[in-house]
């Protein structure tokens, strides 16, 4: 058997790193909603503290190693995609976290505020306060990214008593749309990354 041979059928260690690349995405989405869950569902959560710090580290973590092993351009791309979905996947996790109790509270003040992207082709967003009266005095706001409701009215809200994941409008905590987005994301980054590493036909030329 030559040397082509033994290069087809038993690959070296960069050949073998290459099928990595593909994989780390779902991997990384997996270890994600496994923080998250435990960040917002198990009986002895982190402090708020350390489920920030360390969901940022997972992320910034999974992403250096994406680029590491996706080179070019794809792999820029790629790391966009990928830290949206795992953003998006931590977010599915906390809508879909249970809020047992409700409370109807008047309406005091609603203000917009502009977000903006930085550089060019900014993408601005536009995102309602809704600042609350409610009996015992919490929630005392939420934040939503279209109108609601408008001041002096009431609206039933849904929160945690433990205070682990954020107030929202009752029925509306649906995880969905954030779980087949982040999905969406994912696969793309995935596809990215299987494109960028597939080997290079020349590689088995003599």
């Amino acid at each position: 058997m030559d040397v082509l041979a033994v290069e087809v059928f038993m690959p070296g260690r960069e050949a073998q790193v290459r099928w990595l690349a593909p994989v780390v995405p779902m991997v990384a989405a997996t270890a994600a909603y496994a923080w998250a869950r435990w960040c917002f569902a198990s009986a002895s959560p982190p402090s708020q503290m350390a489920a920030l710090v360390g969901g940022a580290i997972l992320i910034l973590f999974t992403c250096v190693v994406y680029f590491v092993l996706v080179d070019g351009s794809g792999g820029f791309f790629g790391v966009l995609l990928m830290a949206l979905g795992l953003f998006l996947t931590l977010e599915a996790v906390e809508e879909g976290t249970a809020r047992s109790q409700a409370v109807t509270c008047d309406v005091r003040e609603v203000t917009s505020e502009v977000l903006e992207s930085s550089g060019e082709g900014s993408i601005s967003k536009t995102v309602y306060h809704v600042a609350l009266g409610c009996p015992g005095g919490y929630p005392t706001g939420i934040t939503e990214g279209h109108p609601v409701t408008s001041a002096g009215k009431q609206i039933r809200i849904a929160y945690d008593p433990r205070r682990r994941v954020s107030p929202t409008i009752e029925g509306n905590d649906s995880p969905w749309r954030s779980a087949i987005s982040a999905s969406v994301l994912l696969v793309a980054a995935t596809a990215l990354a299987a494109r960028r590493r597939a080997p290079d036909a020349a590689e088995f030329r003599p």
